[in-house]
């Protein structure tokens, strides 16, 4: 009985093979391939926007404070967060020496210091991505 199917199936699987070798959208798609591996062509630019600096940087604060007035929670959250993250930090090097392994952790304490916030931001924007997804940059 599986013999049969088997080759019940495969015949099925070689028809519709057949079907779609012989269909528009695969000969379509064979001449886009050889068009773009053909010969040198320019370079395009999809997303290239012609703002300036300060137009990008005012549409981004509108980004901000449309995504805060959506979810006014995440600026709370973001805030305790990197309060709590000051506090522990400033807990665990509060009573730093000056020998050669307190020199290491301060600057271990400063490495912390740096990446910490980016971290919590990278948390908070993973958050909100489906809310800042919806709303167009242009």
């Amino acid at each position: 009985v599986s013999t049969q199917s088997t080759g019940q199936t495969s015949d099925s699987v070689e028809s519709l093979k057949k079907s779609f070798m012989e269909s528009a959208i695969h000969s379509e798609t064979l001449k886009q391939i050889h068009y773009w591996k053909s010969g040198p062509r320019e370079n395009v630019v999809f997303y290239r926007t012609k703002a300036s600096k300060h137009e990008i940087m005012r549409r981004m604060i509108q980004r901000l404070q449309l995504n805060l007035s959506r979810d006014s929670s995440a600026l709370t959250m973001r805030l305790s967060q990197l309060f709590l993250f000051g506090f522990f930090m400033f807990a665990f090097f509060f009573r730093i020496g000056s020998n050669q392994n307190s020199m290491q952790d301060r600057v271990g304490f400063l490495y912390e210091i740096s990446c910490g916030p980016i971290f919590i931001g990278m948390f908070n924007a993973i958050a909100l991505f489906p809310y800042s997804a919806l709303i167009p940059l242009l």
